[in-house]
């Protein structure tokens, strides 16, 4: 697959492709080595349904608290990953809301009553990795990942795919 810093219409900004290709760390028992003469495979994500979704403040601001919620102590792919499982249920899912994929019971949290201080660095990183994966942009951190959790807690019966620091991803 080839990589593409350009989406359909949207471009994406060659620090947040860099950031996206990074491969998460193996979490089979036998770790593979990387040599620096393997590539690292891509997987494109198309666009959203609707580019309302992704230019909605709303629904952007609901992806940045659970970043920041779930994820604020974890690098930067990691944080991508927790967003990118968001986009992945919305696909999978009825609805082109990121929000409402949010608000479904025994997912995640309220949202609505969750107060993160706007004046952070955090949030801004939060806000700017919401903006890009709610408009499609960049490569999959751990593609087909539905679910994630805190490493040490397993999730049975699902298909662990990646670990990223303290977060273990599953499909």
């Amino acid at each position: 697959m080839a990589t593409a810093l350009v989406t359909g219409a949207q471009f994406v900004s060659p620090i947040f492709a860099a950031q996206t290709q990074a491969r998460p760390q193996p979490v089979a028992p036998a770790p593979i080595a990387e040599s620096p003469a393997m590539e690292t495979p891509v997987v494109e994500t198309p666009m959203v349904e609707t580019m309302e979704t992704a230019n909605n403040p709303r629904e952007v601001e609901c992806v940045a608290k659970v970043i920041v919620h779930e994820a604020a102590n974890q690098p930067r792919r990691g944080q991508i990953a927790v967003a990118q499982v968001i986009r992945t249920r919305m696909k999978a899912s009825d609805t082109d809301s990121a929000c409402d994929v949010i608000a479904r019971p025994g997912q995640f949290f309220n949202v609505n009553t969750y107060k993160p201080s706007r004046k952070t660095p955090q949030w801004r990183n939060a806000m700017e990795i919401a903006k890009a994966t709610l408009r499609g942009e960049g490569a999959e951190v751990v593609p087909g990942a539905m679910f994630f959790h805190t490493a040490g807690y397993p999730m049975r019966g699902r298909q662990r795919l990646a670990q990223i620091e303290g977060h273990v991803f599953y499909r």
